[in-house]
């Protein structure tokens, strides 16, 4: 088994968020997948609410009381909504020339190397650790200090492990 040798680097410098950062993401930058479920469930039941209300004031046959509705909907769960939903899709653009984290750097090395270490029994493992390899390169070629040492030295690790099952011989050609 491969041990994944990534280490988070000391002192990385904390984000500031603000309400809804607080609210919608933990310390290490994951969804709180519970609390969005939530929201989304509490967004649909007010739209419910303003559908029916605006369509009982349809039958009604005020058009002030509708207008009000549509307004009041629009503007009161259609617009946050989108606002938050843009929010979430800019939130997690990646712009070019910017360095990953070294949290990030150490979660993708973390992945590659688990990755790695559970394809080297699959038919296909040396077509998979090449490519977790060259992975690993192209993330140490986008990084630098520490975080490019922690790749480079992932990669050298999977191409160990990708050399060493070319080696091995496979049950695939002997007999019985």
């Amino acid at each position: 088994m491969l041990a994944c040798a990534a280490v988070i680097p000391a002192g990385e410098p904390t984000v500031r968020r603000g309400v809804l950062g607080h609210f919608a993401y933990d310390r290490d930058g994951y969804l709180h997948g519970e609390r969005l479920i939530g929201s989304l469930a509490l967004a649909i039941v007010f739209l419910a609410v303003g559908t029916f209300f605006a369509m009982w004031a349809a039958s009604v046959g005020e058009p002030e009381v509708l207008g009000f509705w549509t307004a009041a909907t629009f503007l009161g769960v259609k617009v946050p909504l989108l606002l938050i939903l843009w929010w979430l899709i800019v939130r997690h653009t990646e712009k070019p020339g910017q360095e990953r984290a070294g949290t990030e750097v150490a979660r993708i090395v973390h992945f590659l190397e688990e990755s790695a270490a559970s394809s080297i029994h699959a038919p296909d493992s040396e077509r998979r650790l090449a490519f977790y390899a060259a992975e690993a390169r192209q993330l140490a070629a986008e990084s630098s200090g520490e975080r490019r040492a922690m790749a480079a030295a992932a990669a050298e690790r999977i191409d160990g492990l990708r050399r060493r099952v070319s080696v091995e011989p496979t049950d695939a050609g002997r007999p019985g």
